[in-house]
């Protein structure tokens, strides 16, 4: 069998895997793997071995209280905040008892936070600075 299909590290466009380049442009920044997962400090008779603690407990994952508007790593960060704007400042979104949320993070709890998310080695991702609306500014990484 002829293999077809190859697998690739994304990039941002101007972060290649060229040393060069990447030096050239501090914008680019290498991802690092996840921290690895905490325990408990308890242990049941019915389970010999500590438990891994819930993400909320988890330093550098979903849901984080020190970056609680983390996005993931997107594709674009220009067409991601103007989708933001579209959904929760134009349209409008809001909770169960009627109230407005004027924006949220909706990535999936567990996810690890950008710069160490790694999946694979030398990975490039670019941290941008954008503006949302007339009083905030969002962090927002992409590949």
């Amino acid at each position: 069998l002829e293999k077809v299909d190859f697998v690739h590290a994304l990039y941002p466009e101007t972060c290649t895997d060229d040393l060069a380049a990447i030096r050239e442009d501090p914008s680019c920044i290498e991802l690092d793997f996840p921290a690895d997962l905490k325990r408990s400090n308890e242990s049941t008779l019915a389970l010999k071995y500590q438990e891994i603690l819930p993400f909320s407990e988890q330093k550098g994952y979903t849901p984080d209280p020190d970056h609680p508007f983390y996005f993931d790593i997107v594709d674009s960060a220009d067409e991601f905040v103007r989708v933001l704007r579209q959904k929760y400042l134009e349209q409008g979104v809001y909770d169960e008892k009627g109230r407005r949320i004027w924006l949220e993070s909706t990535v999936a709890d567990g996810t690890p936070i950008a710069p160490r998310a790694a999946s694979a080695p030398r990975q490039y991702a670019r941290q941008r600075r954008m503006k949302y609306n007339e009083t905030m500014e969002i962090d927002v990484w992409e590949w």
